[in-house]
């Protein structure tokens, strides 16, 4: 079997994409929330939009510092159910 045969290709769909159009949207908005609440969005704007020196000071300071546990919260869901974004079953 080849990696191109159509048996691959569906099984690289599963892998790639087993979440639907719903769990996009509530990772996006999580992900949105949470991102734009950060230390390091609030530096972004600063150091672009109020001081304009294009020298953001991030913390942490390099990938290698990036602790596994913050990015993966990020992704999680909100710990209060009403605070997930709400997607109706039909659009009127």
């Amino acid at each position: 079997m080849t990696l191109f045969t159509s048996q691959a290709i569906i099984l690289s769909y599963k892998i790639v994409f087993p979440i639907e159009i719903e769990g996009v949207m509530k990772i996006e908005f999580r992900l949105g929330i949470r991102t734009s609440t950060r230390p390091d969005f609030i530096e972004g704007v600063r150091a672009v939009l109020i001081d304009k020196d294009q020298r953001p000071k991030w913390q942490p300071g390099s990938i290698e510092d990036v602790d596994t546990g913050d990015v993966k919260a990020v992704f999680a869901p909100f710990e209060t159910p009403a605070d997930e974004l709400k997607i109706p079953d039909t659009v009127a």
